[in-house]
């Protein structure tokens, strides 16, 4: 199951900058309402979270799962530009003076066989260089694409909350080395607003209820 700590976690970092312009949100009533909001959209999204488990695409592959980062974004108001680098993904989400922040999520999976036995394991298989390879998200792409969906319900819901700019990115082959070079070289920094401040959160082992920062 997808915990959701790293859902109000990423959720929280918009609402840490708000403008001058707006009064600073209070923090303990925005808390309140994000957390009602993950405990309300929770359940759509660990379902999310399994179907992308089950669905994994290799690097440069993402076709189903850019189309329903898309799709969910433009849902929650965002203004989407697909096939960015390839299958990247690109929501923007504008509200007012201030600074742009950027989230960004990899998508990608592991050419690895799952042999976890979960009901929602990955039975997946697809060409890897030059080989037909298993297909597994053994490293928690698929815990990042949800969680990214979650904070795109969450800051649209809460645009009282906050002021300024997010940019939601779904990055494709992180796992290769390719996708981020290849959505810079198709005009992340030039088409879209740059950001001030950049996020990217990954799941890891620990406590439940912790998170670790590195800057």
């Amino acid at each position: 199951m997808m915990a959701k700590h790293w859902l109000g976690a990423a959720a929280s970092l918009a609402l840490l900058f708000p403008v001058t312009a707006r009064a600073a949100p209070d923090l303990n009533a925005a808390n309140a309402q994000l957390t009602a909001l993950l405990d309300k959209n929770y359940p759509a999204l660990d379902a999310l979270y399994r179907d992308l488990h089950q669905n994994p695409e290799l690097g440069l592959q993402e076709v189903r799962t850019a189309g329903i980062l898309a799709q969910h974004l433009r849902k929650a108001g965002f203004t989407v530009t697909e096939k960015v680098g390839g299958t990247g993904v690109v929501g923007v989400l504008k509200n007012g003076e201030g600074p742009t922040i950027l989230i960004r999520a990899d998508m990608d999976a592991l050419p690895m066989e799952e042999k976890t036995g979960l009901a929602w394991s990955s039975k997946a298989r697809s060409t890897y260089e030059g080989k037909d390879v298993p297909v597994m998200h053994a490293c928690g792409h698929d815990t990042h694409v949800a969680y990214l969906v979650g904070v795109a319900q969450a800051l649209a819901a809460m645009r009282d909350s906050w002021s300024g700019t997010v940019v939601l990115i779904g990055q494709p082959a992180e796992e290769i080395l390719k996708g981020a070079k290849a959505m810079l070289d198709d005009g992340l920094l030039t088409r879209f607003p740059k950001p001030d401040y950049g996020f990217a959160a990954h799941v890891l082992n620990g406590p439940t209820g912790t998170v670790a920062i590195k800057a």
